[in-house]
């Protein structure tokens, strides 16, 4: 009779050991899932950060854009002012030659 009691206290604890290892499985296959997504998170932030590289690149190449024109534009300005007074320089001065 004792024999049949260790032999049903000893079902019991294998029993209790295959519910832990089926457990720790589970749990190891939660690990693994959960590596494989935070891989491709960590590759989707990666391509998401050299696209962000990228587009500020073009944002400031757009942002540039406006500050070279004005640029132009002022030297333009300038240039024709420049040529201005020198045409009416020039103008005078040939006046007072040709008179």
């Amino acid at each position: 009779m004792d024999v049949e009691i260790e032999v049903a206290a000893h079902k019991e604890q294998i029993k209790t050991l295959f519910d832990r290892v089926a457990k720790v499985e589970n749990e190891q296959k939660t690990i693994r899932d959960l590596t494989r997504t935070v891989d491709r998170l960590a590759v989707g932030v990666e391509t998401m950060a050299k696209e962000l590289a990228e587009q500020s690149k073009r944002l400031e190449a757009l942002e540039n854009k406006p500050v070279e024109t004005a640029t132009f534009i002022k030297r333009q300005i300038i240039s024709v002012i420049i040529s201005v007074f020198v045409g009416g320089a020039l103008g005078a001065l040939l006046a007072l030659i040709l008179r």
